[in-house]
């Protein structure tokens, strides 16, 4: 079976926002008695799923990937709103891709209409498709490339601004991000277990489904961050400047220090018992 690319895109942002890399795998043992090891080592949540859809595509197992996640998140929403069987995926991708075409973008590139381009899908799952078609020999993935070289910033922080990086789904635990700039960063999916983030600058960035459990966030500046279906377990959020953050759905316990007079309740967190 091959994907029409809205129907891969659907699937990838749906399962993207049902899921964390580890509930992921429980899934897909529990549902389809399948090992997410045997099918992908990255560490990279996007790249993770996109391989995961690609697999189903290859063993023509795409419907019993969706049903097995609706099974085990049936509230999810965009899981509902994906159809129950993408059998003639193929053939809509074939009956209905526009003709690719190139043309001058009046700044040295071309445009590509993918529609019909001989892509594997799996490039197209829950990646950076920003600056994915280039010119001359510039590498095919260059958003992949950036993503990596901010990775590594990340890792090694030594003071750099982080404004607007991309560092969703990566592993970033116990690192000593104290007083760091990360305003509108892109976290979704990240894992920051234990990580200092005091002082940060984490204005508008997007912590949606993070684990930020036992994290050190005590001063930090979250104002209008998202912390949708966070887990905020042990975090330290003591002074934290949480004006316009939004909090649906994030998970916390007895652990969890919150700034004073702060009610997360009120604000949409979950208390874990």
């Amino acid at each position: 079976m091959k994907l029409a690319p809205t129907d891969l895109q659907q699937i990838s942002a749906a399962l993207l926002d049902a899921f964390s890399p580890n509930s992921l795998a429980s899934m897909l043992n529990a549902q389809l008695g399948i090992r997410l090891s045997d099918i992908t080592a990255a560490a990279d949540f996007p790249t993770m799923v996109g391989k995961v859809i690609a697999d189903a595509e290859r063993k023509d197992q795409v419907d019993a990937l969706v049903a097995g996640a609706k099974a085990t998140v049936p509230t999810n929403r965009k899981l509902k709103a994906l159809p129950d069987t993408f059998a003639d995926a193929g053939r809509r991708s074939a009956d209905h891709a526009p003709q690719a075409e190139t043309g001058n973008t009046g700044n040295g590139g071309i445009t590509i209409n993918a529609g019909t381009a001989n892509i594997d899908n799996s490039q197209f799952a829950g990646q950076d498709m920003i600056n994915t078609f280039s010119t001359g020999d510039e590498a095919l993935h260059t958003g992949d490339k950036r993503r990596d070289e901010q990775y590594e910033t990340a890792r090694n922080w030594s003071g750099e601004s982080m404004r607007d990086f991309d560092l969703s789904g990566r592993n970033l635990d116990a690192l000593n991000l104290n007083e760091a700039e990360l305003i509108n960063a892109n976290l979704q999916h990240a894992s920051l277990v234990t990580t200092g983030l005091q002082e940060a600058r984490l204005i508008k960035a997007d912590l949606s489904h993070a684990d930020l459990s036992y994290a050190d966030l005590s001063r930090a500046n979250l104002v209008r961050a998202s912390l949708e279906k966070t887990q905020l377990e042990g975090a330290i959020l003591t002074s934290a400047n949480l004006s316009g953050a939004d909090l649906s759905g994030a998970t916390y316990d007895a652990d969890t220090k919150w700034p004073d007079g702060y009610d997360p309740a009120a604000a949409g967190a979950v208390k874990l018992e």
